[in-house]
């Protein structure tokens, strides 16, 4: 690998040591913001390696700023060889691997040290992602059905109680995640053959396999600028969908349909459908789309009389022009299932003609909550 470093590594590991690992490529405002924290909040080494050819200066003068250590990769290597060489390069007892677009909060470095120290075989421990735009919950634990990975809770607002307990998954987003650094070594590199939205889930599989327990410490947040959604990238990126569950189909346990039931059971008022019977309204594309229906009957307590399925929301932004008549006039609760809450207030105007009808959004990603909290919750906003 042809690369220059202006910073040699430390010839030994100093105990309970911590580097930040940040692969950067292009925004300099996000790093500035991303190191301004760091050095606010914590006294721990920082390795930037940037992944542009040129060895710009203006990154130069950023790390200098922060005193953080920088290598050049002298060619266009990507984010998992980038990544990679940051761990090789670091010689502390611990590794955190960090996006640039991420801004820490006070005390994380103890929080996660001591959900790491507590734990039985740990790998990755992981804070809450947090939207930097809305404060919304970003990324916490990751849940597997049959055919496709769900970030849970993504975009819940306010977070689930569930999501600020300490958790542990088969996998976590590492886009900011603390783990040994022999730990990181036992388990190997990360394959560049997958794309970003799926290399952490790999990574944490190999450390799944070799008995090591990823969590998710709810205790914990960071913020995060929140870019195109990695799940919708995942969502469509079919090939590498289909490579990785046949690469992990032995290792994976599907347990999509236990978190959704957690999950759901503990929606507020959620015995407010109990024994009744209702409409099931599915609007998005759909993968292990009976985990959901499952989930729903039992958290819920209720029957499902019928089901109508709309797969095109996309390209016809308008709920009221997708819907039967017979839908909008029915006196039964309806209960919908959205890719996710921004889809209901897109079309909150035609959810208010259903005002006091007990209906109830559910979402992709595991968020339920009553039409009639989200109306008043959207008037606050407003």
């Amino acid at each position: 690998m042809n690369a220059k470093t202006n910073n040699k590594p430390h010839k030994t590991k100093q105990k309970n040591s911590v580097a930040v690992l940040i692969p950067f490529i292009n925004n300099r405002t996000l790093l500035s913001h991303c190191l301004s924290s760091l050095r606010a909040t914590s006294d721990v080494a920082v390795h930037v390696c940037c992944d542009e050819p040129g060895r710009p200066k203006d990154v130069a003068n950023i790390c200098k700023k922060f005193a953080a250590n920088l290598i050049y990769n002298e060619e266009w290597l990507g984010y998992c060889a980038t990544t990679n060489r940051l761990a090789s390069h670091a010689q502390e007892d611990f590794l955190v691997f960090c996006n640039c677009d991420i801004m820490v909060n006070d005390s994380w470095r103890d929080k996660l040290m001591r959900t790491w120290a507590s734990a039985n075989n740990p790998g990755f421990v992981s804070p809450k992602i947090i939207s930097m735009q809305d404060r919304s919950l970003n990324y916490c634990g990751i849940a597997f059905g049959k055919a496709n990975a769900v970030a849970l809770w993504t975009r819940s607002l306010p977070h689930p109680e569930i999501s600020s307990e300490t958790n542990h998954f088969q996998a976590v987003p590492d886009c900011f995640a603390l783990i040994k650094h022999e730990t990181y070594e036992t388990a190997g590199p990360r394959d560049s053959n997958f794309p970003v939205s799926w290399t952490d889930l790999d990574l944490c599989l190999k450390l799944k396999r070799l008995g090591f327990t990823n969590i998710s410490d709810g205790s914990c947040e960071v913020l995060h600028f929140r870019h195109v959604s990695g799940e919708k990238r995942m969502i469509l990126d079919s090939e590498s969908r289909a490579y990785f569950f046949a690469k992990w189909r032995d290792t994976i346990d599907v347990d999509l349909p236990r978190w959704l039931i957690k999950s759901f059971s503990s929606a507020r008022d959620r015995s407010r459908l109990r024994g009744k019977t209702v409409r099931l309204v599915i609007i998005c594309p759909l993968f292990d789309r009976i985990f959901y229906i499952e989930a729903i009957q039992e958290a819920f307590e209720v029957q499902i009389g019928d089901m109508l399925e709309i797969n095109t929301l996309d390209k016809h932004p308008s709920l009221f022009s997708l819907l039967t008549i017979e839908v909008l006039k029915t006196n039964s609760p309806i209960i919908y299932l959205f890719k996710n809450y921004e889809s209901f207030y897109q079309n909150i105007v035609w959810f208010e003609q259903r005002k006091g009808k007990k209906d109830l959004i559910v979402d992709y990603y595991g968020n339920a909550d009553f039409a009639d909290s989200l109306f008043s919750r959207h008037r606050a906003i407003i």
